[in-house]
């Protein structure tokens, strides 16, 4: 008689990177897990995703805790890969909050001009961002310049319109 082989089948999981993943699966195992700002929305939206209300709470607060002038933006960015979810789009109104209310510091950040397009976006176009006009066309133009370096000046002028609503 000729055994059958079995051929493993592979289910692929699309939602999260395989690190989050991993994260989860270590917290599955021993109840913890490290996290950073870096992989903290990720986490945060896998164990809802995955039923793990404790976990959950515990990212969610934890990126509110670290929330500060120089980690906001980096956290916000985070966001963008998971902006489907509720509780990324609860803690993203969280930090735009932090950043209008602590605009002057934070649209100076060195990083405010490597931002990606929707979240200078985003943040810019804030009626409450409580930050000077000159310091809010002083983040605009330096970071418009960053975004269309190499390219067109009608370019520029293009991507800068953006923000003359």
């Amino acid at each position: 008689m000729r055994s059958k082989t079995c051929r493993g089948l592979e289910v692929p999981i699309e939602e999260f990177d395989v690190d989050i993943f991993q994260r989860v699966m270590v917290y599955l195992h021993s109840g913890r897990v490290y996290i950073n700002p870096e992989s903290v929305v990720g986490v945060m939206n896998a164990a809802d995703i995955y039923g793990l209300p404790d976990l959950r709470t515990a990212c969610f607060d934890f990126a509110h805790h670290f929330t500060q002038v120089n980690t906001v933006l980096s956290l916000l960015v985070s966001t963008e890969a998971y902006a489907q979810y509720n509780w990324t789009r609860m803690l993203a109104q969280r930090l735009l909050e932090f950043i209008s209310t602590r605009a002057e510091e934070v649209l100076c950040l060195p990083e405010f001009e490597f931002l990606p397009k929707s979240t200078a976006v985003k943040i810019l176009l804030r009626r409450d961002l409580k930050a000077s006009e000159k310091t809010k066309w002083a983040a605009v133009l330096q970071w418009s310049r960053r975004h269309c370096q190499k390219k067109s000046k009608n370019y520029f002028r293009r991507t800068i319109k953006i923000f003359c609503t």
